[in-house]
Protein backbone atom coordinates (compact mmCIF):
# COMPACT_ATOMS: atom_id res chain seq x y z
CA UNK A 1 0.00 0.00 0.00
CA UNK A 2 1.28 3.52 -1.18
CA UNK A 3 1.42 6.27 1.43
CA UNK A 4 -0.91 8.13 -1.11
CA UNK A 5 -3.42 5.66 -0.80
CA UNK A 6 -3.18 5.10 2.86
CA UNK A 7 -4.15 8.56 2.68
CA UNK A 8 -7.13 8.70 0.71
CA UNK A 9 -8.46 6.24 2.63
CA UNK A 10 -7.69 8.35 6.09
CA UNK A 11 -9.46 11.51 4.06
CA UNK A 12 -11.95 8.96 2.99
CA UNK A 13 -13.01 7.89 6.36
CA UNK A 14 -12.70 11.34 7.94
CA UNK A 15 -15.29 12.47 5.80
CA UNK A 16 -17.52 9.69 6.39
CA UNK A 17 -17.15 10.75 10.38
CA UNK A 18 -17.67 13.94 9.41
CA UNK A 19 -21.00 13.56 7.09
CA UNK A 20 -22.24 11.35 9.62
CA UNK A 21 -21.80 14.24 12.38
CA UNK A 22 -23.81 16.56 10.09
CA UNK A 23 -26.29 13.79 9.13
CA UNK A 24 -26.91 13.39 13.06
CA UNK A 25 -27.08 17.08 13.34
CA UNK A 26 -29.61 17.26 10.45
CA UNK A 27 -31.65 14.87 12.46
CA UNK A 28 -31.67 16.97 15.70
CA UNK A 29 -32.52 19.97 13.35
CA UNK A 30 -35.66 18.28 11.74
CA UNK A 31 -36.92 17.18 15.38
CA UNK A 32 -37.11 21.04 16.21
CA UNK A 33 -38.19 22.02 13.48
CA UNK A 34 -41.30 19.28 13.64
CA UNK A 35 -41.52 20.79 17.07
CA UNK A 36 -41.98 24.33 15.92
CA UNK A 37 -44.46 23.18 13.34
CA UNK A 38 -46.45 21.51 15.96
CA UNK A 39 -46.42 25.02 17.82
CA UNK A 40 -47.17 26.62 15.07
CA UNK A 41 -50.13 24.52 14.23
CA UNK A 42 -51.73 25.30 17.63
CA UNK A 43 -51.36 28.78 17.54
CA UNK A 44 -53.09 28.75 13.83
CA UNK A 45 -55.98 27.06 15.07
CA UNK A 46 -56.38 29.51 17.99
CA UNK A 47 -56.17 32.82 15.51
CA UNK A 48 -58.70 30.57 13.34
CA UNK A 49 -61.10 30.39 16.16
CA UNK A 50 -60.41 34.26 17.23
CA UNK A 51 -60.88 35.31 13.33
CA UNK A 52 -64.10 32.98 13.68
CA UNK A 53 -65.75 35.56 16.88
CA UNK A 54 -64.12 38.23 15.28
CA UNK A 55 -66.17 38.17 12.21
CA UNK A 56 -69.46 37.66 14.48
CA UNK A 57 -68.55 40.35 16.95
CA UNK A 58 -68.11 42.67 13.86
CA UNK A 59 -71.31 41.74 12.49
CA UNK A 60 -73.03 42.44 15.50
CA UNK A 61 -71.16 45.92 16.10
CA UNK A 62 -72.24 46.49 12.96
CA UNK A 63 -75.96 46.04 13.45
CA UNK A 64 -75.78 47.88 16.61
CA UNK A 65 -74.38 50.82 15.13
CA UNK A 66 -77.13 50.47 12.34
CA UNK A 67 -79.57 50.51 15.29
CA UNK A 68 -78.30 53.75 16.93
CA UNK A 69 -77.86 55.63 13.60
CA UNK A 70 -81.97 55.12 13.33
CA UNK A 71 -82.63 56.14 16.86
CA UNK A 72 -80.29 59.36 16.09
CA UNK A 73 -82.50 60.30 12.98
CA UNK A 74 -85.74 59.85 14.91
CA UNK A 75 -84.56 62.37 17.40
CA UNK A 76 -86.26 65.72 16.65
CA UNK A 77 -84.35 68.60 15.37
CA UNK A 78 -83.71 71.80 17.56
CA UNK A 79 -81.72 75.01 17.43
CA UNK A 80 -78.32 75.52 17.69
CA UNK A 81 -77.95 76.52 20.94
CA UNK A 82 -81.30 74.25 22.22
CA UNK A 83 -84.30 76.47 22.64
CA UNK A 84 -86.87 76.71 20.31
CA UNK A 85 -87.88 79.61 17.90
Amino acid sequence: MTDNFADDIRRHNEMIEALGKLWLRQGEINDEQRAMNQRLDGYMARLDGFMQQQVVFNGDLKTTLARIETLLARLPRGEENGREA
